[in-house]
């Protein structure tokens, strides 16, 4: 079996919103947990492939699960949604079109010796058109599709229009893969184009891995790829 890196914990106040980033896995997949700063309830973005940690967060927080949500389906982000979905009793929200990443995400776990109680995930609630997420009275996240590193990939943005949860679509300094089953470079240029004139460039950008950043220090090098 695959030892497991020590975790990472860190905590952010951002305008009316408290995210907890729980950096973990063997890919260092960064996870979220949002929620008003008011309240306790909360979504989840991309849990990881074990769920421990984010059982640990919820509960040492006092934390109540409303709304698990998958920017895509693979493994490393996908693979303990299942099991919070049932012991929490919550939703799954992500796009049918990464339903088809299930089989190749049990694989790779089982390849890689990390397989905590299986993988599991399924789309109660279907991503595969843009609209909006309630998660609270004072939560809600806007759904952009963002084909490309995965067919079904998505960007989560808050209600502010400042705040993006990108997933594996754009990160400090490079763009997301697409030499994975179902990745498409062109698709990929089509949905950071998107990105690039739709979000406002001060908007504070939460990837899937690596640190966050903001749209306007990476548009330079941005633009120079989208243009390649």
């Amino acid at each position: 079996m695959v030892s497991f890196l020590s975790v990472q914990r860190e905590k952010f106040l951002i305008e009316d919103l408290e995210i907890i980033r729980l950096t973990h896995g063997v890919l260092k997949t960064n996870s979220y947990i949002v929620k008003p700063a008011e309240e306790s309830t909360a979504v989840v973005i991309d849990p990881g492939e074990d769920p421990r940690e984010i059982i640990e967060t919820l509960d040492r927080e006092n934390i109540e699960l409303n709304l698990i949500v998958l920017t895509h389906g693979h493994f490393d982000h996908a693979c303990s949604s299942g099991q919070l979905s049932r012991k929490y009793g919550v939703n799954i929200a992500m796009s049918s079109e990464d339903l088809f990443l299930l089989d190749l995400g049990r694989e790779a776990i089982s390849r890689l010796g990390i397989a905590w109680k299986g993988c599991e995930f399924w789309a109660d609630i279907d991503l595969s058109k843009e609209g909006n997420l309630s998660i609270s009275g004072e939560l809600s996240l806007e759904v952009l599709r963002t084909p490309g590193h995965t067919p079904g990939s998505v960007v989560l943005l808050d209600r502010s229009g400042t705040i993006a949860f990108t997933g594996d679509t754009l990160f400090r300094g490079f763009v997301g893969r697409t030499d994975f089953p179902g990745g498409n470079e062109e698709m990929l240029k089509k949905s950071l184009k998107m990105i690039k004139d739709r979000i406002v460039e001060d908007a504070i950008l939460y990837p899937g891995h690596g640190p966050e950043t903001r749209l306007r220090d990476e548009m330079n090098w941005l633009k120079e790829w989208l243009e390649e």
